[in-house]
This record gives structure tokens, C-alpha cells and sequence, in this order.
């Protein structure tokens, strides 16, 4: 038999991978890496938008987006931070947010 029958033979039969390493059933999710399951967003503002920019207002914007269900919400304050539990697409995302002053040498390392 040459060659290319054989070879076209192999790629038609069914196989079974018989490498326990290989097997579906060894094959496991690896776990997230940091910036896999946590994302990291920062707003800058003047001093004066500092000031009125966190009340009820931005849960507004939220939910007034196509597609975006607002489950749940929490202002910042002495008990912690801010807090939103939205729902886009069935999935679930959880957000934290908080005021802070701003660091160029916190977020670029050279």
C-alpha cells in the first residue's frame, strides 16, 4: 500500500488518544492569572468634579446603557468602598470603585 493511502486511511479512522496525560479526562482549566480576574480602571477628574462626581448620578448612567441590568449598589464611604452588582448578557460582574488621588509612578514602572 503506498504511502498516501495509508496516510489517508490514518487520518480517516476514529482514534483514541491512550496517553492518560492527553485524555479528556486529566485535561483541567488552569487557574486565572491576576489581571485575568481582576481589571483595573482610573478616572481622573479635576478637584471640583472630585467632589460631586460619586453620588447617585453614575448608577443612573448605568442603567440608562442598552443591555445593562443594575442588580445591585453602594456609594463609597467610611464603611468602604463603592459597590455595583451589574448583569450584562446573563453574566454577573461585580465592580468596586473608590476616590483616590492619582500616581503616574503607581501605574508606569520603567
Amino acid at each position: 500500500m503506498g504511502y498516501f493511502k495509508k496516510m489517508v486511511q490514518g487520518l480517516s479512522q476514529k482514534t483514541k488518544e491512550t496517553d492518560p496525560e492527553r485524555s479528556a479526562h486529566s485535561r483541567q482549566e488552569a487557574p486565572l492569572a491576576y489581571w485575568e480576574e481582576y481589571s483595573y480602571m482610573s478616572a481622573l477628574l479635576t478637584e471640583d468634579d472630585v467632589l460631586t462626581a460619586l453620588t447617585e448620578d453614575i448608577f443612573a448612567n448605568i442603567e440608562a446603557l442598552e443591555g445593562i441590568e443594575l442588580k445591585d449598589r453602594k456609594l463609597p464611604g467610611a464603611d468602604g468602598p463603592g459597590q455595583a452588582l451589574v448583569s450584562y448578557q446573563g453574566l454577573d460582574f461585580a465592580v468596586g470603585f473608590f476616590p483616590g488621588d492619582f500616581s503616574r509612578d503607581g501605574l508606569i514602572r520603567w
